[in-house]
């Protein structure tokens, strides 16, 4: 990237200088992700700002913000870019102007946006942001109030109170731009979109929207919201099985990566691991027979579920579709939990300290690419029902890939996930009557074999080189996604999209004695591999007993490699 040098030098110049940079939510990528240690509104940055140690706070935003930033942390120093960033909304109105009001309607109070000069905010009885401009004007218990200066934000708080809003005429020259016409069109384009305006927007957009607040108000709509799941009969005529719906999610990471010059090819475990992952490749459009027909589920077979009030409320048609659902389910959790591994993959190639690591973890990237279109392949043309990627897996996911530790990662990945997909695999592979999925799932977990393999002989050694407080910092970290992954089970979003109660579902899915029983199944090979790498302390037994996996623990680890089993050929079990 152009941006990679800049980024890279600027991050050292903030240790050398003691300084931290401020971006405000509408930067640029590569400020934002790339640079930036707070990500906000204004506000909220200077605030940031002033509980932090740093000597100098660099402000990537506009003036009136490093002013801002400059007032709550008065002996900081304060850097502004561009001199020459400017807003409309806080240029359109001086500390005059102000005091010219407030002649023109005396003992009215005046009620300034966040979005002001410091001139105007020394003129101003209150400062208020977007999100609580309602709550302030509210609380000051009169009549009458000056609001300043954004006009459209002035409409919305009169629209919310009772109180008589003199406005000032400023606007942002940005949210001026949309309009009523555009939404609609937007609409149109677009059934069941849901759109949402701040309260600079005019009032007609504002009105044509389904939820107008803040940037941090609208952040939390979106997470509040659950995504929309829809079936392929419900797609737009565009959306074909030939066709990706493209959402991207951008994470940031502080990730160092490692050159390594040394090529000596060491003769060891790592290395015929990665000599068997070349020979046993294989082509899930060419080695799978996609032909066979799919037989989806047609009646309800006994579950745990028979015993939970509102299941048992349902049809045998309506049953059939919610174990349709958590099956669909579960197989987009393998689907994410595989892209998830690919990203990861690809960050150890880049971390990884030495030679042979960094060439076994480019083959399981690769691996890790094949399975993610194994699965999606499988989806798209077969169960043609996809749910998003559920929180517990997405939280295990993203510490492991923002996490700066290059065998934090390691531990993450190719310990507890790729050790509970490798248990999770088995069983869907032993319970499945498709055979297109047991001869995919087959091949898949020859490949997951290999990773977790190669994490605990990799890791194995390195674990006694860190510090005790290194290595209980690591075995916490175990134990913590040990504990999250016991809600990877658990599909909320198949609970609130059949209008259940999504908690009382959870506890009751939790409680079944099938559930507890299959939860300890997944753990029965990462238990005895966190024993082996030395992460299973003292001070985390106590707490794996209580998840009801530590017996697991004493069982044969997956660093004993049985060659003779890892290198058969591929397709010997086919179907």
């Amino acid at each position: 990237s152009v941006h990679a040098p800049y980024i890279h030098k600027i991050n050292q110049l903030k240790k050398e200088k003691n300084a931290v940079i401020l971006a405000h939510n509408y930067q640029t990528p590569e400020i934002y992700h790339g640079i930036a240690d707070f990500s906000a509104d204004s506000l909220a940055l200077a605030v940031e700002a002033s509980k932090t140690s740093a000597d100098i706070i660099v402000m990537a935003g506009v003036h009136f913000m490093a002013e801002t930033a400059k007032l709550m942390s008065p002996n900081k120093k304060v850097l502004l870019p561009d001199m020459d960033a400017g807003c409309s909304l806080s240029s359109s109105i001086t500390g005059k102007d102000v005091r010219l009001l407030k002649e023109k309607y005396p003992g009215v109070p005046v009620v300034s946006y966040v979005n002001t000069s410091a001139d105007v905010k020394a003129e101003t009885d209150v400062c208020c942001t977007s999100a609580n401009a309602v709550k302030i004007v509210k609380s000051l218990g009169v009549k009458k109030v000056i609001f300043l200066p954004d006009d459209y934000l002035a409409k919305y708080v009169a629209s919310q109170t009772d109180v008589e809003i003199i406005s000032w005429k400023g606007i942002c020259i940005v949210h001026d731009q949309f309009n009523e016409d555009e939404i609609n069109n937007i609409r149109k384009n677009n059934p069941g979109i849901k759109i949402i305006a701040h309260p600079e927007c005019p009032p007609e957009v504002i009105k044509a929207s389904d939820f107008a607040g803040s940037t941090s108000g609208m952040i939390n709509y979106v997470k509040d919201n659950p995504r929309e799941i829809q079936l392929e009969d419900d797609l737009p005529p565009y959306m074909t099985e030939g066709v990706a719906n493209d959402i991207a999610e951008i994470f940031n990471t502080p990730l160092s990566g490692a050159y390594n010059w040394d090529y000596t090819v060491q003769d060891n475990r790592i290395k015929k691991l990665y000599e068997l992952g070349k020979e046993l490749n294989w082509n899930v459009e060419v080695d799978v027979d996609w032909s066979r027909p799919f037989e989806p589920l047609i009646e309800p077979t006994p579950i745990f579920w028979d015993d939970y009030p509102p299941y048992q409320k349902f049809s045998d048609d309506k049953k059939v579709e919610f174990l349709n659902h958590r099956i669909a389910w579960s197989q987009s959790q393998f689907l994410h939990g595989e892209q998830g591994a690919l990203l990861v993959a690809s960050q150890l190639t880049s971390c990884a300290p030495t030679y042979n690591a960094k060439l076994y973890a480019a083959s399981q990237t690769f691996d890790e690419a094949r399975h993610v279109e194994a699965f999606n392949k499988y989806i798209q043309t077969r169960t043609k029902l996809m749910y998003p990627i559920g929180n517990a897996l997405k939280s295990i996911l993203d510490k492991i890939l923002t996490d700066p530790r290059w065998d934090l990662k390691f531990i993450g990945m190719q310990i507890i996930i790729e050790g509970l997909a490798l248990a999770a695999f088995q069983t869907s592979r032993e319970l499945t009557k498709d055979p297109v999925l047991r001869d995919m799932l087959g091949l898949i977990i020859r490949d997951e074999a290999r990773h977790v393999t190669f994490g605990i002989n990799y890791l194995e050694e390195f674990v006694e080189t860190l510090s005790e407080d290194e290595k209980e910092d690591r075995a916490q970290f175990a134990y913590e996604a040990c504990w999250l992954s016991r809600e990877r089970l658990v599909s909320m979003d198949v609970f609130e999209h059949f209008g259940w109660n999504a908690e009382d579902a959870r506890q009751f899915q939790l409680s079944s004695d099938i559930t507890k029983h299959f939860q300890k199944l997944l753990f029965q090979r990462v238990m005895p591999n966190l024993r082996r790498i030395g992460l299973l302390r003292d001070s985390v037994k106590g707490k794996f007993e209580d998840l009801g996996i530590l017996e697991y623990a004493t069982a044969k680890s997956d660093a004993d490699i049985d060659w003779a089993d890892l290198s058969r050929p591929l397709f010997e079990e086919s179907a």
